[in-house]
C-alpha cells in the first residue's frame, strides 16, 4: 500500500506515514486493490499516479452544484423569475442526491485536498439549494399572488 499524500511504499502495520506523517487509512479489502507505484513529476515529491484525477469528477460535480444553487437562489429571490429559481435549485437539491450516491462526502472531509474543497463546495451548495428552493417557492407564490391582484384589477 502507498501513502495517499506522498506515495512511500506502506508496511500493513503503519497507522502514519514515516515520510510525511499522513495517517494512514487501511481499505475495507485489499483483495480486490493493486498496488500503484509512486510516479515522479519534475521538481515535486512523488505522488500516487491517480491520487488527483480520482478526485476531480467529484470536485467538478461540487463546484457545479454549488453554482446551479447559487444561481437558483438568485433568480429565486425576485418575484417575476422565482419559477427559474425554483428549476435551478430543484437542479442543485438534485445534484446532491447524486454528489452522496457516488460516494463523495459533503463536508470537510477527506484526507485530500481536493476531496476537503469537493466536500466543503458540497456542503456549501447543500445549504443554498434549500434556501433557494425555499425562497423561490415563496417567491413564485408571491409573483401568482401579484398575477391575480393585477388580473383582478384589469377586469374590473
Amino acid at each position: 500500500m502507498y501513502c495517499m499524500k506522498c506515495g512511500t511504499l506502506l508496511n500493513d502495520s503503519d497507522r502514519f506515514c514515516p515520510n510525511c506523517g499522513a495517517t494512514v487509512v487501511a481499505p475495507e479489502s485489499t483483495a480486490s486493490l493493486v498496488p500503484v507505484p509512486p510516479v515522479e513529476k519534475s521538481g515535486e515529491e512523488p505522488v500516487v499516479e491517480n491520487a488527483e484525477s480520482a478526485f476531480d469528477n467529484g470536485f467538478s460535480k461540487a463546484l457545479t452544484l454549488m453554482i446551479f444553487a447559487i444561481v437558483g437562489a438568485t433568480f429565486g429571490s425576485y418575484p417575476y423569475t422565482a419559477l427559474i429559481g425554483v428549476v435551478f435549485s430543484a437542479i442543485a437539491r438534485g445534484m446532491v442526491g447524486s454528489f452522496r450516491s457516488a460516494g463523495y462526502q459533503i463536508g470537510p472531509q477527506g484526507l485530500h485536498r481536493k476531496a476537503r474543497v469537493s466536500g466543503i463546495f458540497a456542503k456549501v451548495g447543500n445549504i443554498v439549494s434549500i434556501i433557494g428552493l425555499i425562497v423561490s417557492i415563496v417567491m413564485f407564490i408571491v409573483s401568482l399572488c401579484l398575477f391575480i391582484a393585477f388580473l383582478v384589477a384589469a377586469l374590473q
